[in-house]
Order: structure tokens, then C-alpha cells, then sequence
């Protein structure tokens, strides 16, 4: 938490203002991404005037993010999710769900 308030400039307590604990910060950094490419995605998926050539970027800016993410992604999972605080785990499971319930990035294509 230091490192990331020392390259904020702002101190540590201020962090704990808005975050309850390193690994909310995680969570909600990982949810402050998602909606970020979903907003980004759905503006550029509905200039497309066809169906197919909304499909086309979607998978387009889908292949993009998986490439420019991967690494982030690899460790994510493998260092960081693993050791989440029950609550943070919760928190992002449920993330996860309603993502996969509500499939927000497609709502531009239909």
C-alpha cells in the first residue's frame, strides 16, 4: 500500500479511506478495468452499422485485450487471487457471476 501511495503521492491513510484493505483495492482495480473495456467496447461495437461487422469488433477489440492483458491476467491468477481475504474472494466471485449472468458487453450487437 505504501508503494502505491508514494507513486499517488498521497499517504497511506488516504488509501484507507476508499479502500478497506490491499485486497479491496485489488478487487476494485479489477473491476474499474472490466468496466472501462466494456464502456470503451460497447462505444466502438455501436458505430458499426451491421451485425456482422459489430461481431467483427467485438472479437477484434476481445482478441486485443486478451493479448494486451496477459500477462496481468496470468498473474493475477496465479499470485494474487489465490491469497485474496475471504470477503475480497466473495466480492470478486460475485463480480464474476453477475459478468457472466448479465453479459454486459453484448448489449451494443442486439
Amino acid at each position: 500500500m505504501q508503494d502505491i501511495a508514494d507513486k499517488a503521492q498521497i499517504g497511506k491513510g488516504t488509501i484507507y479511506e476508499y479502500f478497506r484493505s490491499k485486497d479491496d483495492l485489488f478487487v476494485q482495480a479489477l473491476k474499474y478495468d472490466h468496466r472501462n473495456f466494456t464502456m470503451n467496447a460497447n462505444q466502438k461495437i455501436s458505430q458499426e452499422e451491421s451485425f456482422l461487422k459489430k461481431l467483427g469488433k467485438l472479437i477484434e477489440l476481445t482478441e486485443h485485450a486478451v493479448i494486451e492483458r496477459a500477462g496481468r491476467i496470468s498473474y493475477y491468477i496465479t499470485n494474487e487471487i489465490s491469497e485474496l481475504n475471504p470477503e475480497a474472494k466473495r466480492d470478486l466471485e460475485n463480480f464474476i457471476k453477475d459478468i457472466k449472468r448479465n453479459g454486459k458487453i453484448l448489449h451494443t450487437i442486439f
